[in-house]
């Protein structure tokens, strides 16, 4: 055996050197950059599922709160004389929208239409809150 087959060759290794002293090594040093690679390309494929997925339920939500509430409410930030008031400066959680939901003169709705209809109203009340640079007091 000669010398040269007897030496540490160092490498980039997933971000970090990583010496390599046997074959065995550098196959799991190139596994573990194949497995990073693909945990990472799966989890941007579930965030691309996930934003298309709340943006379908933030037009659901759309749909239910023009449907439901924007007779009487309007969703700006500020107060527009509404008959109902503005619920954009309301500022409520989404389980304190769909409690205050429940007890409004809208259509029956189901559980998950309630919980949409409240995310839709707290999301675009935070969207209206950062136009005006206001920081939203309730998550």
């Amino acid at each position: 055996m000669s010398e040269q087959d007897n030496q540490v060759m160092p490498i980039a290794s997933c971000g970090k050197e990583t010496e390599i002293d046997t074959p065995q090594t550098l196959i799991a040093a190139l596994a573990s950059c194949a497995l990073l690679a693909f945990v990472s390309a799966c989890s941007s494929s579930v965030r691309k599922h996930a934003n298309a997925a709340s943006s379908a339920q933030r037009a659901q939500g759309r749909k239910l709160y023009v449907h439901a509430c924007a007779v009487c409410h309007t969703l700006t930030g500020h107060d527009t004389h509404a008959e109902g008031g503005d619920l954009g400066v309301l500022e409520m959680s989404e389980a304190q929208m769909v409690s205050f939901a429940r007890i409004m003169p809208i259509p029956k709705m189901t559980k998950g239409e309630l919980r949409m209809l409240a995310r839709y109203v707290v999301a675009a009340e935070a969207d209206e809150a950062k136009l005006r640079g206001d920081v939203p007091t309730v998550p």
